[in-house]
């Protein structure tokens, strides 16, 4: 059935049931919560406020709603137990670091979270 939460977006897509937008439409109505979280050893620093901007700007491009940014510092004790000592700047996507003790380029950040929305 298509438009069904169960509807596999490849299924569509092949059967020619929907375009490949279409299909991209729906797989992001039905996608879960993402939650990228920013960790640097100051929130306040320069470099952490620019990770964040990026992450804004990415989201505001790809037009997701459902996209949670999440501030840490690496000295927060849920950080060290959750992933160890991180260096700074770090991003962790569902949980998962993703990039370690550098600053990411917007392309690198929306290949980040496009993969996050098809679960690659």
């Amino acid at each position: 059935m298509v438009g069904s939460k169960n509807t596999s977006i490849c299924t569509l897509y092949i059967s020619g049931k929907s375009s490949y937008y279409e299909a991209y439409a729906l797989r992001r109505k039905f996608m879960s919560e993402i939650t990228v979280e920013v960790i640097s050893e100051n929130v306040k620093e320069k470099v952490h406020s620019e990770v964040v901007k990026l992450i804004e700007d990415v989201i505001k491009e790809l037009e997701l709603n459902n996209v949670k940014i999440v501030e840490k510092t690496s000295t927060d004790g849920s950080i060290t137990l959750k992933y160890g000592i991180v260096p700074s700047p770090s991003i962790a996507i569902n949980g998962v670091l993703m990039i370690i003790g550098e600053k990411p380029t917007k392309k690198e950040i929306k290949d980040l979270i496009l993969r996050a929305t098809l679960n690659i």
